[in-house]
């Protein structure tokens, strides 16, 4: 992935200096300032430039994180009685109770906890759980 990124960068970067320097053209009169390739200037090259690394980000960074969120919604959705599950502290236990916010745990004999439902990490790996 840093490999891609570099090569990415180091293209765009290619690009912006052959826009800058004029992609090769000689001027043809007037006073104005050399075009790039196909007429854009240096200011039009930035702005691509920029559009260029919010893809990158979008699909490197933003897209996996959403598609992971979903799936985690999709499961506390999910949950039912007698599911082992664990939580984001590493607490291992069987759902006897849930609602919408709460969910009510036993990790012993007659011990019981209440944990928020958001706070359940998924399903436990079937280790540990009596």
């Amino acid at each position: 992935m840093h490999t891609l990124l570099n090569t990415v960068f180091s293209a765009l970067a290619l690009l912006q200096d052959e826009a800058v320097a004029g992609g090769g053209a000689a001027p043809t009169g007037g006073g104005a300032a050399p075009a790039g390739p196909g007429g854009l200037g240096p200011g039009a090259m930035n702005i691509g430039l920029l559009v260029v690394m919010f893809g990158v980000f979008y699909f490197l960074i933003i897209r996996p994180q959403s598609k992971r969120q979903k799936e985690h919604d999709e499961m506390l959705k999910g949950l039912r009685k007698g599911a082992q599950v664990r939580t984001t502290g590493g607490i291992l236990g069987e759902i006897v109770e849930l609602n919408d916010a709460d969910v009510v745990l036993r990790v012993a004999d007659k011990t019981k906890i209440n944990v928020l439902r958001s706070h359940i990490a998924g399903e436990a790996s079937g280790s540990g759980a009596e």
